[in-house]
């Protein structure tokens, strides 16, 4: 079984974004780093695409994020599913045509997310509404022509799929536990102060430690089934 590639865009944290994302995979995988110009030699070395969140915006012109784009427009064509998240959301949303734009200010902390279509499979099993860990700077601010929003809130397009494909981005962190969205919000600490202000940015880093998050998890879990028949049959 070929693996899930995992784009490690994380210029900030040691591949802790890849990390946090790997601990809830069943089934193989393998991490390119991809802020290091390190990708696979061909779309047939992976069966799947999950690109990780990252300092970095997805505007910027670094080279290895016109090379990511790259390899989503190409995925895209070939059906390869693709998961993005907070940053990866972004890219796959610009590599296909949409629009990334920038925050006003920082949006940070624990938020409790409606789930706008719960009947698609990718929330299977997910409460509704459920709590997720933000923080980010960039927004997705128009959709490629062919996605379809399944998460909204007054902040910005939470979650969208792209019609037809097993294709889903993910603005919010699934994939960070309390301990890990501590660490992200006290190696930021500077930045969300000068973002925020003293006092809200005092205020959104007072979250509480106990985040309520673990359900929002099986959006991977839900990804690796929608995979093919023998990977549900694996994770069932």
């Amino acid at each position: 079984m070929k693996p899930i590639a995992i784009f490690d865009c994380d210029i900030s944290f040691q591949g802790e974004h890849a990390r946090s994302i790997a601990r809830y995979l069943a089934t193989s995988y393998q991490i390119y780093e991809a802020r290091e110009d390190i990708f696979p030699q061909k779309l047939d070395d992976f069966r799947a695409l999950i690109i990780t969140g990252s300092a970095a915006s997805a505007n910027d012109d670094y080279p290895w994020i016109k090379k990511i784009e790259g390899w989503v427009r190409a995925s895209y064509k070939e059906n390869i599913p693709m998961l993005g998240i907070c940053f990866g959301h972004q890219v796959i949303a610009k590599a296909l045509g949409g629009k990334v734009e920038r925050l006003p200010h920082l949006s940070l902390g624990w938020n409790l997310f409606s789930v706008d279509s719960p009947e698609n499979r990718i929330f299977s099993g997910i409460n509704n509404p459920t709590y997720s860990f933000s923080f980010h700077y960039d927004y997705v601010s128009e959709l490629p022509p062919q996605g379809q929003v399944l998460q909204e809130n007054d902040v910005s397009i939470q979650a969208f799929q792209i019609r037809g494909k097993n294709i889903y981005g993910f603005q919010h962190h699934p994939e960070f536990c309390p301990k890990a969205a501590l660490h992200v919000v006290e190696n930021n600490r500077e930045g969300i102060l000068a973002s925020l202000g003293p006092e809200k940015g005092a205020e959104r880093m007072n979250f509480p430690r106990e985040g309520s998050n673990q359900n929002i998890r099986q959006i991977f879990t839900n990804f690796e089934k929608s995979l093919g028949s023998s990977i549900e049959a694996l994770l069932s």
